[in-house]
């Protein structure tokens, strides 16, 4: 059982990416839960300085958040993503109301936001899920497992809610 566990640490250390769950069982079979969780206590019981994290893309390992700042020193992994105010205005909306065509972004934000949807497309964030089937067949944008991961969160259920985001405003106040 301790072979099977390794060949799963190192699928999940060298894929780079989230392994799909359906990938896991093919290659494990139903052994695929149990030895996640093993291999959970053993990443702990060592302290080693990953965590399994579980995506909607799938699972990965990834650094331990406590190590993550030295990393980022040491070799200048910061990947901060940089949006426009637009670009979040969009990114928005494209979360919350996919799939969604342009026309339907265009119309919530009352300007035409052809700019940040490429650039939202070019960063990964945002990809074009299909067309709708009405007149023109306009193209339906979703956001991406880039976006879920680059956000933390397992699925779209994660976003927060409106009443969340209301709670978390914080009041402006103009200098006079």
């Amino acid at each position: 059982m301790n072979s099977q566990r390794n060949k799963l640490f190192l699928l999940l250390l060298l894929s780079g990416a989230p392994v799909t769950e359906s990938l896991l069982a093919d290659i494990f079979g139903q052994e695929q839960e149990t030895l996640l969780t093993r291999l959970q206590e053993f990443i702990t019981r060592h302290e080693l300085p990953f965590v399994l994290r579980s995506t909607g893309a799938g699972v990965r390992l990834a650094i331990a958040p406590e190590y993550r700042s030295f990393l980022q020193q040491q070799f200048a992994l910061k990947k901060k993503i940089r949006l426009t105010r637009a670009a979040y205005e969009v990114l928005c909306i494209v979360a919350y109301r996919q799939p969604v065509t342009m026309a339907r972004i265009n119309e919530l934000r009352a300007v035409h936001s052809e700019g940040p949807v490429h650039t939202l497309l070019d960063k990964q964030l945002i990809e074009i899920k299909g067309r709708k089937q009405t007149i023109g067949k306009p193209l339906l944008f979703g956001t991406s497992d880039f976006f879920l991961e680059a956000f933390g969160l397992s699925g779209l259920q994660d976003l927060p809610m409106h009443s969340e985001i209301m709670q978390m405003r914080v009041p402006f106040h103009a200098d006079s």
